[in-house]
């Protein structure tokens, strides 16, 4: 059985396969991916999608009601019976193979063998996919045993000049025990025994991998003779033809019975030599005796090995069209004669028809008789002849109908066919299915009972698509008798429907109650039953008629009364009509706000909340009517429902939560919910001025709020608008990311928030240790009013100054000091807590990142230039700081929007988390606002690898990526840091090799040049900073700075932080050129570095963000200069590969804060064998 049919049910694939050879399967579109759809005709017209690809059935689904629970049903097994063939010859097409030559490489290739491993295998062809896992089994191969024997082995009956080679061999868990039989220039045979599920591939790796475990035995065994298995063949053809030798022929030939015959054409093939040619009986036995490169015994002038590398292209197109059938699994009975393989007559039809025009397209040469056979294509341009017999008054007249070209047409599954003498002739599928036809003597005829609705219900249908031409008697409306349709009429009585039917025929009406048993014939009748007993479970002899409960008649309501209407006249009583015409159900919403909470009311017409959950929990797309409570229907419009459901569902309101007609929210959801209403189409829904005006301020991000007096400078427009958008934000009550490109004055909006509102409690400012102390100096500088106490110094010194700091305004601390001292702050209540450089709390499991969310504080807000480095967990995170519970817990955040986008790119999903963060993050660019700030300029400078240096580069990364390799995913992931450390070794040794060996001499191709940049820049007067991420390559350029007598000043994570800022106003301060060494990690961030105009990068890192935070030491206000960027980058390594990366994880970052697209950059370990080329 294949993969996809253990979806279904023994029953489900009987009657799905009788669907498909019904013709029932229509419309049907396959793509090269394997995506599908197709129209299946059962009770309706269904339509079924999926994915198909290598015998697995994907994302399958079906409109008709037994898949909406579901299930996998008859419609989506007629599908892919349909799709499979089709979808295998696309497979087959779009595969890229790669040879086993290629695979194993110029060593194989040994031409002094007597038999070369190339030569006997190297054709062997296998999918490109499969040559990691190959790679992956010959690593993990153990030889147990292995022998060759010849001839000489009575037991293995084997020809001279055959051998047969055996494997016994472990694979992980697995055990292998594999037979090759081969002649010296090809394989003959393959067995084998595998203990795993058997499946394709794993067949297909352990025949792979034999052929390796043979090709390194014959390399080291040198078999064979003198004579070659070429010269047996030819000695052996030569005694059978003489010096008169023609080579091998197979050759296809239909024969069509003549034109008189019933049967469909017939396929056969004769193989021999031009002037002999035989008809053998069995393809599967010709093809193992071909594929064994056994002798084939045909007839006097025929008994000769058949080698298909010497048989021409027609030939080759023939056998290989046998090879086909001789694999095929399930054999369709009509198509082929069964028994022992299949035999050489073969019925032209279904897709044995679509093959052979397939190979008579390819090259394959098609005879009937001695004629060579032409192909041909033409429209299929059919009339529909109805020809009456009999007259209007006779019981057994008759209406003929048949379709004159479609005498002896045979229908594949791709197009119609026709064999015309020597033409074969294709035509094109018409719009409609002419296989019923195409039965035998190809005609259909109607009688007295079944005329009326051939001509009233689906003669209009065919006129549509086919020309329709009448026969005989002109005027069939009096021709056909009238048209009897089945009559239902429904009542409702005491909770109950009733259902009764009849016959109405012209204006004449009758109950089957009234009606004698034999007026209606069986097949009437089994139509009439068919779709009532699908809604209907009991039947009330005494009374003639289906019952129903009402609470049980939903299905029956919203979809079973438009079907009875399908197949016959619906009636119903008062009550009935009623209850049918029950009034629409309607929604609404009342929005209020109060105590900083959004209050919602739901209304249904008077429905309790029990039967508003009700409702959502039984919801069915396009159903109209619902049980409720006991015994009440209600009628609801499918589409207002769906709204209703779908905005309880985004608001994060499981239904069990729904206790009350009332619901509170926190006040943040109020944007998101006005951008959901404005959405909904049907829901009438009503909100207070208090909810209008709160939108409104969000939504302008500003609240007409003064910048404080206190403040000693002058905010510049967008700065004010910052501070606006601080102050409205914390007058509600939120929080919020202040995300402005480095270098645009964030530290002094969030000072001007304080000013604005000290007056309510203290503040908290929580930094990077490295910027602590230029907090304190901004503070100072621009709000010298306000009492500020930075906590620094030992544990017990950060006690005391926070014991005496109650009464300041604001007290400064790092991340590193604030996590340790999480205890002074359990029971105390900040009015604001700041956090710059928020992306320390990107990883929600670091202590630092829990601590900070433990403070109580009535207003947070944070801080940075780069929200999100990596991966949209860290945005989680963030906010789950400022606004705990916005974007729900972890889990249900990477349900809803985290998988969704990363990982199957849903803009649904995208657009939804705009809508949720972007009123709370507020992000400028300074190319936007800053028109004065001087221009950066970013050079990339490619340095070379050299001498020893690109050696010691080349050796580590072979071999890390042989390592990569040979792992699993799981063995990845278990190795992962392991990998991740050898990476950092290549990435320090593009810088030099001296940091990871300190006693090595040589040079370094990236120090050269840096130090050649350096020297240029120096020279014409300019400030410089350098940065790395290795304080051990600082330590080697400073070296080389110094003895060139080069001013320069360094940062590194060592150096303390009550220094550095001393450090930056030197520099600033030094009249002349100088070079700032900083390491990346301990000054790129909370550093003003403006007196310098040259940035140099000396090795990327996998973050731009971290490299622009850097740069922008130096880009930012008060720089009057412009500044050069160059990035140093190691020519054909790892680093040219980062550069791409960086790239990505710049465009997840700003697709968040500018609506751009999102997209992943996790370290994988697909993407780290990327890396390394």
């Amino acid at each position: 059985m294949k993969q996809w049919q253990r979806l279904f049910s023994s029953r489900i694939l009987i009657r799905g396969r009788k669907y498909y050879s019904q013709a029932r399967v229509r419309n049907t579109k396959l793509d090269s991916h394997g995506d599908f759809s197709t129209d299946v005709i059962g009770t309706h017209i269904y339509h079924v999608t999926g994915n198909y690809r290598e015998e697995q059935a994907t994302k399958l689904t079906c409109t008709c009601p037994y898949a909406a629970d579901g299930n996998y049903c008859k419609h989506m097994a007629a599908a892919l019976y349909r799709v499979e063939p089709e979808a295998k010859r696309n497979e087959r097409r779009n595969t890229p193979m790669q040879t086993l030559a290629e695979f194993l490489g110029k060593d194989y290739d040994q031409p002094e063998l007597i038999i070369n491993p190339i030569d006997l295998m190297g054709k062997q062809k296998f999918p490109q996919k499969f040559v990691q896992t190959l790679h992956q089994a010959l690593d993990q191969l153990q030889i147990s045993d292995q022998q060759l024997e010849d001839y000489h082995n009575p037991y293995l009956q084997l020809e001279k000049g055959q051998w047969q080679y055996s494997l016994h061999a472990s694979i992980g868990n697995a055990y292998l025990s594999t037979e090759v039989k081969f002649v010296r220039d090809h394989l003959l045979g393959f067995n084998i025994g595998y203990t795993m599920t058997n499946s394709t591939q794993e067949r297909a790796i352990a025949k792979l991998v034999t052929y390796v475990s043979l090709a390194k035995y014959l390399l080291n065994h040198n078999i064979g003779e003198a004579s070659s298995n070429s010269a047996y063949q030819l000695l052996n053809y030569y005694r059978q033809s003489g010096n008169n030798a023609q080579s091998t022929v197979i050759k296809a030939f239909i024969d069509d019975h003549g034109i008189f015959s019933d049967e469909p054409p017939v396929l056969y093939f004769r193989v021999g030599v031009p002037d002999h040619m035989y008809k053998f009986q069995n393809i599967t036995s010709l093809v193992n005796q071909i594929e064994r490169g056994e002798v084939v015994n045909l007839g006097k002038y025929f008994n000769q090995v058949i080698n298909p590398a010497m048989l021409d292209k027609s030939s080759r197109i023939w056998l290989d069209f046998m090879r086909r059938l001789a694999t095929i699994g399930e054999l369709n009975e009509t198509s082929y004669s069964l028994g022992p393989g299949i035999k050489n007559q073969l019925f032209i039809e279904g897709e044995i028809a679509d093959e052979l025009d397939q190979a008579f397209q390819d090259g394959g040469e098609l005879y009937s008789g001695r004629l060579m056979m032409e192909r041909e294509e033409s429209q299929l341009e059919p009339k529909l002849i109805l020809e009456t017999n009999g007259k209007s008054t006779d019981p057994q007249r008759s209406i003929r109908a048949y379709v004159p070209v479609a005498q002896n047409l045979i229908r594949g599954n791709n197009a119609y066919y026709k064999v015309n003498f020597n033409r074969w002739q294709v035509f094109t599928m018409p719009s409609m299915d002419l296989s019923p036809f195409l039965q035998k003597d190809n005609e259909v005829e109607f009688g007295t009972s079944t005329m009326a609705e051939f001509y009233y219900r689906v003669l209009p249908q065919l006129a549509k698509q086919i020309q329709v031409k009448v026969k005989g008697n002109k005027d069939l409306k009096e021709f056909v008798p009238e048209l009897s349709e089945p009559l239902y009429l429904f009542d409702y009585h005491e909770g109950q429907l009733y259902c009764r039917f009849g016959v109405k025929t012209g204006e004449h009406e009758e109950f089957l109650s009234q009606m004698k048993p034999s007026k209606l014939d069986d097949h009437f009748i089994q139509r009439m039953l068919d779709p009532v007993e699908k809604y209907f479970t009991e039947y009330a002899p005494e009374i003639r008629s289906f019952v129903i409960p009402v609470e049980d008649a939903d299905d029956l309501l919203t979809w079973g009364i438009d079907e009875l209407k399908k197949v016959g006249i619906v009636k119903g009583t008062p009550a009935f009509k009623r209850l049918l015409n029950k009034p629409i159900t309607h929604f609404s919403v009342n929005i209020d706000t109060s105590y900083n909470l959004l209050d919602l009311k739901i209304d249904a017409d008077g429905l309790s909340i029990d039967e508003i959950n009700q409702l959502l929990k039984q919801y069915q797309p396009k159903r109209n009517y619902y049980q409720v409570g006991t015994k009440k229907m209600v009628n609801i419009k499918p589409a207002e429902l769906e709204e209703l459901r779908e905005l309880v569902t985004k608001l994060g309101l499981p239904m069990t939560e729904l206790t009350s007609n009332r619901v509170k929210l926190p006040l943040y959801r109020a944007m998101y919910l006005d951008s959901l209403l404005e959405q909904r189409q049907l829901i009438d829904y009503r909100t207070n001025d208090d909810f209008k005006k709160l939108v409104k301020q969000v939504e302008k991000k500003s609240s007409p709020v003064k910048v404080p007096g206190m403040l000693q400078a002058t905010l510049r427009p967008y700065q004010k608008a910052g501070f606006r958008w601080l102050a409205m934000l914390a007058k509600y009550g939120f929080g919020g990311l202040l995300a402005d490109e480095m270098g645009l004055g964030k530290t002094i909006q969030i000072i001007s928030l304080i000013l604005n509102n000290y007056h309510d409690g203290q503040s908290i400012v929580i930094t990077p240790a490295a910027v602590i102390y230029n907090w304190q100096n901004e503070f100072a500088k621009f709000a010298p009013s306000l009492t500020l106490q930075v906590l620094d110094g030992s544990k017990a010194e950060r006690r005391s100054l926070f014991t005496s700091s109650r009464d300041k305004d604001v007290i400064i601390t790092s991340y590193g000091a604030f996590k340790r001292d999480v205890d002074f702050y359990q029971d105390y209540h900040f009015n604001n807590e700041i956090i710059d450089e928020a992306q320390y709390i990107k990883n929600p499991q670091t202590a630092a990142s829990k601590a900070v969310k433990s403070v109580a504080a009535d207003h947070r807000f944070a801080l940075t230039g780069t929200p999100i480095e990596n991966q949209l967990s860290e945005l989680w995170s963030i906010f789950d700081f400022l606004m705990p519970g916005f974007l729900n817990n972890y889990s249900q955040f990477r349900k809803n929007y985290e998988s969704p986008i990363i990982k199957r790119q849903d803009r649904k999903a995208e657009d939804e988390l705009k809508k949720l963060i972007q009123p709370f993050i507020l992000r400028r660019l300074k190319k936007d606002v800053l028109k004065e700030l001087p221009d950066k300029t970013e050079h990339l400078v490619y340095t070379p690898m050299i001498g020893q240096q690109a050696k010691l580069y080349q050796a580590r990364a072979t071999r890390l990526v042989k390592r990569l390799q040979s792992q699993d995913d799981e063995e990845f992931k278990n190795n992962r840091f392991e990998m991740l450390a050898e990476i950092t070794r290549l990435r320090q040794l593009c810088c030099s090799p001296k940091l990871l060996n300190a006693d090595y001499r040589g040079r370094s191709g990236k120090v050269d040049q840096t130090m050649e940049l350096i020297r240029d820049e120096i020279a014409a007067g300019h400030k410089i900073l350098l940065f790395s991420q290795f304080t051990s390559a600082l330590a080697i350029l400073r070296q080389r700075i110094e003895k060139e007598q080069i001013s320069d000043f360094v940062i590194e994570g060592k150096t303390k932080k009550s220094d550095r800022q001393a450090f930056v106003k030197e520099f600033n301060t030094y009249n002349g050129p100088a070079i700032f060494l900083i390491s990346l990690k301990a000054g790129g961030t909370g550093l003003n570095l403006t007196s310098a105009d040259v940035v140099i990068h000396f090795d990327p890192w996998w973050n731009v963000a971290a490299e622009n935070q850097a740069t922008d030491r130096a880009h930012r206000i008060g720089q009057q200069h412009n500044v050069s960027i160059y990035k140093m980058i190691a020519k054909d390594t790892i680093e040219e590969r980062i550069i791409a990366m960086q790239k990505q994880k710049s465009e997840l970052a700003n697709a968040i804060l500018s609506g751009d697209e999102i997209g992943s950059t996790a370290l994988d370990r697909e993407t780290l064998l990327k890396l390394l080329g």
